[in-house]
């Protein structure tokens, strides 16, 4: 993530592209950040998050997992927490709740996913502090075969957010021409749309971050989330085609959707140094093979280290 005035990574930003990778049957959580101190940007990208995977996650950020649930966990029910996250642009399936939960305040972009059969909630928002303030722009919200139908695609039960809305589309704001506002509930059923107080008007202000409609997310997340890269595996493959056919539930075991995948190993690029980055690579970037070290370095003087150069130069490998 960069910057808005030098175009480089800020100090504190965090980027999680995963080219698309597929999280999948986690029992209880499938993604969790906790940051204390010093600010934190992260952008979380291109991930699929579905079935017995609590963000897949049985309670979702994609989750999958319908009763093992633990309440008695006080710190279990945390989502995305702290300052300067993004979501954008992921796929959540087959997720009870938490599609994805935004908890313990702090300034957040949720942008650009596809969220589809979700059981009890979709979008959910525990404000404690009063100290949270959202953009959920240009989200699609497609309920499937496991949704309980009546809560609002984003809800809060209590607190004082502040959320600005933009351009998302669900059950209870089907069309494009309807009130911006009208997927916000108040409450975790049918209580009807939230007060406008916690309505803002203004997007609050985030690293900057390209932007699609929801329609162009529809065609474009599945599309490019999950583990695509040289090839989608059967999992994968298993939950986009669920989404666009409007098919699949929320698991209670990987048996159910004929277990865990068989994995076969492959030959790693020679690593002389073991430093993380292939020989070849290292060479080409005018590197030494030999020299452990380098890793940290930043050749480019960009603002990325070798390593995370190395690493982004493999999501240009052609998918499948």
């Amino acid at each position: 993530m960069a910057s808005a005035a030098s175009g480089r990574p800020s100090e504190h930003s965090r980027t999680f592209d995963s080219s698309g990778a597929l999280f999948c049957w986690f029992v209880f959580h499938g993604i969790r950040y906790r940051c204390q101190g010093a600010r934190t940007d992260l952008l979380n990208k291109r991930l699929v998050i579905t079935s017995y995977l609590l963000f897949p996650h049985s309670q979702g950020s994609l989750r999958g997992l319908r009763s093992h649930r633990h309440p008695t966990e006080a710190d279990g029910w945390r989502g995305v927490t702290t300052w300067g996250r993004a979501l954008q642009p992921n796929l959540l399936a087959h997720n009870d709740f938490r599609n994805p939960l935004i908890s313990q305040g702090g300034t957040h972009d949720i942008v650009n996913n596809v969220i589809y059969n979700w059981g009890v909630l979709p979008g959910e928002i525990s404000d404690y502090d009063s100290n949270t303030f959202l953009n959920f722009i240009g989200n699609y919200f497609i309920p499937g075969p496991s949704t309980q139908r009546g809560p609002y695609e984003i809800l809060f039960p209590e607190g004082n957010p502040r959320i600005y809305v933009q351009g998302n589309l669900g059950p209870h704001r089907p069309d494009p021409n309807m009130d911006e506002w009208a997927l916000v509930g108040f409450g975790w059923g049918e209580e009807g749309v939230a007060p406008e107080k916690y309505r803002s008007f203004t997007k609050f202000a985030t690293a900057p971050i390209t932007t699609d409609s929801a329609a162009e997310s529809l065609d474009k997340v599945p599309a490019g989330a999950g583990a695509t890269a040289p090839q989608r595996d059967a999992i994968d493959r298993r939950v986009v085609n669920d989404v666009k056919k409007g098919s699949g539930s929320i698991i209670d075991s990987p048996d159910e959707v004929g277990g865990y995948p068989k994995l076969a190993s492959g030959s790693p690029p020679i690593d002389s140094d073991n430093d993380g980055m292939a020989d070849d690579w290292e060479l080409e970037m005018g590197l030494d093979p030999g020299e452990a070290s380098d890793g940290n370095g930043d050749l480019d003087g960009d603002g990325y280290t070798n390593i995370e150069e190395y690493l982004h130069s493999l999501s240009s490998i052609k998918s499948a």
